[in-house]
């Protein structure tokens, strides 16, 4: 089998790694066969990318052949296998050759024309041989065939089934992929604001998560899946987007460029279009950590900390700020009212204290530290949490 496909560049990768997972399979079923993939042209087409706001641009494109044996067995090939599923019948091809048409019906789709016996299959095999097709079910491919090796073709035809759903899948050009204007090869990908504010809404959910530095896929990651659908943003997360989008813009892009870090001034960068470079989309969500400590107000704690290490104490706290922390921790930034000292808190409690209150708690002193030049005392073990004000 020879199959060639006309694929975005950005797919590639994932056609490799699919290959390369199969031929493993393949070595582990104790096959021979293998999948081989080779690259023939690659071009630019011109293409209108509806959800860029209708700019024509072109993506580049691949022309790939992937070869790998067709399933045979004593003389047949394997056209396809026949699936049935809640009274449709689907077809899993293996060639480029269409199935005949007798074997489209449903209510056959899981006869085995071999034995004739009524029986629900869960898939059945369209061999073909010098222009005929007969349908067989699995369990008597061994007896048609006189073959004893046919179980191996069954894998080897799984195997084969599964990289054809990779390459349609491979195919299909989605509004994530890389377009470029025709004149001045610009960037051009989805609207800043959208962008924005899926992240803002993913951030919600799971915290913040930076590139490479959580436990599970980031933030910007996960809003660029998600920023297809329509209702996944609210009102106040395209507001919130709006704000980052002037503070980047207005508060870092007219500050003096010698004033500017690194960091700040590729951050400006990525925003400054109303749309987003994908390979940009990690400084895009980044933003929001960086308008959060701009506008964090950190109140004048006192020098020392509180306590002694292992013990516990009774504290007075106001909570100055929380945020989410790898999707699954609270972290709660407090100053103790009687020393006005700096306390933190990993938090995984449901009732979270609010920003803004004053608690009395109990808890044990974790751990003494310095974070960002400020001595903070790192507490655990929290018990008894009250409103201050229930006490007065």
């Amino acid at each position: 089998m020879t199959e060639q496909v006309k694929i975005p560049a950005r797919n590639l990768p994932m056609v490799e790694q699919s290959i390369e997972k199969l031929n493993k399979r393949a070595e582990k079923y104790g096959l021979s066969e293998r999948l081989t993939l080779k690259e023939i042209s690659r071009d630019w087409e011109q293409v209108e990318a509806a959800l860029t706001g209708g700019r024509v641009g072109s993506v580049e494109m691949l022309v790939l052949t992937v070869e790998g044996d067709c399933p045979t067995i004593s003389g047949y090939r394997c056209l396809a296998t026949l699936e049935v599923i809640e009274g449709d019948l689907f077809i899993h091809p293996m060639t480029s050759a269409d199935v005949p048409h007798r074997h489209r019906n449903p209510a056959t789709g899981r006869d085995c024309e071999h034995c004739n016996y009524e029986r629900k299959r869960n898939e059945t095999y369209v061999l073909e041989r010098l222009g005929d097709t007969i349908q067989v079910g699995s369990s008597c491919l061994e007896d048609f065939t006189g073959d004893s090796k046919a179980k191996l073709f069954m894998k080897w035809a799984s195997i084969m089934a599964a990289i054809r759903k990779v390459l349609v899948k491979a195919e299909k050009l989605s509004p994530n992929d890389t377009v470029f204007t025709p004149n001045d090869t610009e960037l051009v990908g989805p609207d800043l604001a959208h962008y924005l504010a899926c992240c803002v809404a993913e951030a919600e959910v799971g915290g913040f998560e930076a590139k490479g530095k959580g436990y599970g896929r980031c933030t910007a990651d996960r809003a660029w899946d998600n920023m297809w659908d329509n209702d996944f943003t609210s009102v106040e997360h395209r507001l919130k987007a709006a704000q980052i989008i002037a503070y980047v813009r207005n508060d870092l892009g007219e500050k003096d460029e010698n004033k500017l870090s690194d960091y700040e001034h590729n951050l400006v960068a990525a925003c400054r279009h109303d749309w987003v470079n994908p390979k940009l989309r990690y400084f895009v969500a980044s933003s929001i950590s960086a308008f959060m400590r701009a506008h964090e107000e950190t109140p004048s704690y006192d020098p020392g900390f509180i306590g002694v290490k292992g013990t516990k104490e009774r504290l007075i706290v106001e909570v100055v700020g929380s945020f989410v922390f790898r999707g699954r921790t609270t972290v709660i930034k407090m100053i103790d009212i009687a020393t006005k000292r700096a306390v933190v808190y990993f938090s995984n409690r449901k009732d979270q204290m609010k920003v803004g209150g004053q608690y009395v708690l109990t808890a044990q002193i974790n751990k003494h530290d310095r974070f960002r030049g400020v001595d903070t005392t790192t507490i655990t073990k929290v018990e008894e949490v009250t409103e201050y004000g229930d006490l007065k």
